[in-house]
């Protein structure tokens, strides 16, 4: 049943005036507005938008006649804010739209479609649902290096102070890198404020963190160590645990650099597991590992591995004299100790190379005549004398219990052929 049409009476004509019973009114000091059209129900304090973007116009049935602080209405959207917004209902005034407590709003605060719910607090409408989440994630789609491109679902209409987004990327970077999200523009994405991207710090299927700051993206996530190195811990200069504002790790290479907390230049480079730029590493396989080099005697960039030309310079080569430096060539040597002053292995600099040799000895040589003057032989005894004019030789024989003697065309110790390779 529809609400009751109220009328006066009218003695002239004898009509009598509505009567209006106590339940009635009671249903009336307690009426909630729920739309429905019965009696003891009010208006349903809800229209739809017919405003512009960050100017919503509302027309309320029936119209308010003011605004009354702590009232509140509910509106559908026609389009999201992309910046601070306004409310006009029943052309009673232009008044600003806030998040609770008076906070500005945010691009996307009010959504497109969307159902927005305002109270009037005396002054302007705080805005009680804003659309937006907290943390937005997309998967980047970007295709350029070091460009990183994000698709939100729902769209955000612009850029704000503390946006929050989530990405993962099929590329780690190898500098500096921007970040666009949703179309609205490349964006420099940094570090610890203003610091540049360095090659590593965004991983290949990592999950990464950025916070928009009002003019750069900063990046909060550093990156994590590669597979494999479960149980190591990275500890900064201090020997606390590594964070991205002491240390940065670079999985790419096992590099983690030491830095001062206050982001000044390097104070120290050393690499997961105690290797420095210049040690040697020995392995059982035939390729060097991440983060070193064979020791094979090529030229390498002395920009590229500024590191490791900063520890050896030209000891094993020069390279090309001006651009390049030589790796040492441990290819099929023994390596020895620098003799460093002690005189057992004297005139040597570090990183020469020696030639085998043999230790100069002398041996006796016993021989007895024999008919035949270009057929002496090698006996026992202890005659001594002098042989002229003959050429003594011979397989190499047996002797007493130290087996059959091995021959070659060096002289060299028993060994096992690894790969060695320097940290870089």
């Amino acid at each position: 049943m529809g609400k009751t049409v109220f009328a006066d009476d009218d003695p002239s004509l004898g009509i009598l005036g509505t009567m209006v019973y106590a339940a009635f009114l009671n249903a009336i000091n307690h009426q909630r507005h729920l739309g429905r059209d019965v009696d003891g129900d009010g208006a349903l304090d809800y229209a739809a938008d017919t405003g512009n973007a960050n100017a919503y116009v509302l027309a309320l049935t029936p119209a308010l006649p003011e605004y009354v602080t702590g009232w509140g209405v509910w509106f559908k959207a026609a389009n999201a804010n992309t910046a601070a917004s306004t409310l006009n209902i029943d052309g009673l005034g232009v008044k600003d739209i806030k998040r609770a407590g008076g906070a500005a709003l945010q691009p996307g605060d009010i959504q497109a479609g969307g159902l927005a719910h305002v109270v009037y607090d005396g002054t302007r409408f705080q805005l009680v649902n804003p659309a937006k989440p907290g943390l937005l994630f997309a998967a980047d789609s970007g295709s350029t290096a070091n460009a990183y491109e994000l698709t939100l679902t729902p769209a955000i209409p612009a850029l704000y102070n503390g946006l929050l987004v989530a990405f993962t990327s099929t590329r780690a970077n190898t500098g500096a890198a921007t970040l666009n999200v949703n179309g609205l523009g490349a964006v420099a994405l940094k570090k610890r404020g203003s610091v540049a991207l360095a090659a590593g710090d965004i991983v290949s299927g990592q999950m990464m963190i950025a916070v928009y700051d009002g003019s750069i993206w900063q990046l909060l996530t550093a990156p994590q160590p590669a597979p494999g190195n479960d149980g190591e811990l990275l500890l900064n200069k201090s020997g606390s645990i590594c964070s991205d504002a002491g240390c940065k790790f670079n999985p790419a290479t096992g590099a983690l650099t030491v830095v001062q907390v206050d982001g000044n230049a390097s104070t120290a480079t050393s690499a997961v597991n105690g290797y420095n730029p210049g040690d040697f590493k020995i392995i059982a396989q035939s390729t060097a590992p991440a983060g070193f080099l064979k020791c094979n005697g090529a030229a390498i960039s002395r920009t590229t591995y500024s590191a490791l030309f900063a520890v050896i310079g030209t000891t094993f080569g020069v390279g090309d004299g001006s651009t390049t430096f030589n790796l040492p060539d441990l290819r099929g040597e023994v390596i020895r100790g620098y003799d460093d002053g002690r005189g057992v292995d004297s005139s040597r600099t570090l990183g020469s190379a020696q030639g085998d040799a043999f230790q100069g000895h002398t041996h006796s040589t016993q021989v007895t005549n024999s008919p035949n003057p270009y057929d002496s032989r090698f006996s026992g005894g202890s005659t001594t004398g002098t042989l002229t004019d003959r050429t003594l030789d011979g397989a190499p024989q047996a002797y007493s219990s130290y087996g059959t003697p091995r021959v070659a065309a060096e002289t060299r110790p028993r060994n096992v052929a690894l790969l060695f390779c320097v940290k870089y």
